[in-house]
């Protein structure tokens, strides 16, 4: 999905196309659409987290300054940063030969805010819950 305003419209009008009388989603893949999309789905009559779920891969403070608050999965950016580092660290260090040493994974981390809809017919209690996948 192209940054922008434009994008975000033409998204919002392939959504607003869609039957919504199931549970529709939009998981916006970059930071830089977050507000925009929002936007246009609320220029529209679509209540994030009550007409429709919006997920966006971005980082938390990304989500919690958006409006209203999104729900991500965060991109981690500090623990990347320092994962990266001590791998190049082992990668200069000629005593460490097992390739299997230089993977390192980061666990995603999902964060429910105001932009998914409840569970429905489940008694779920909607809180703000943060999910590790490790």
């Amino acid at each position: 999905m192209e940054p922008g305003r434009g994008a975000a419209r033409d998204v919002v009008r392939r959504v607003m196309s869609i039957d919504r009388a199931q549970r529709l989603g939009v998981i916006i893949p970059n930071s830089q659409t977050v507000q925009p999309i929002l936007h246009a789905l609320i220029s529209n009559g679509l209540v994030p987290g009550r007409d429709i779920s919006v997920i966006a891969h971005c980082t938390d403070e990304t989500a919690e300054e958006s409006e209203p608050t999104v729900t991500n999965v965060s991109l981690e950016p500090r623990e990347v940063s320092r994962r990266a580092i001590e791998l190049v660290f082992r990668l200069l260090d000629h005593d460490q030969a097992d390739p299997d040493s230089f993977l390192d994974l980061v666990p995603s981390r999902l964060t429910r805010r105001d932009t998914v809809m409840p569970l429905a017919n489940t008694g779920f209690n909607e809180t703000r819950r943060t999910v590790r996948n490790d």
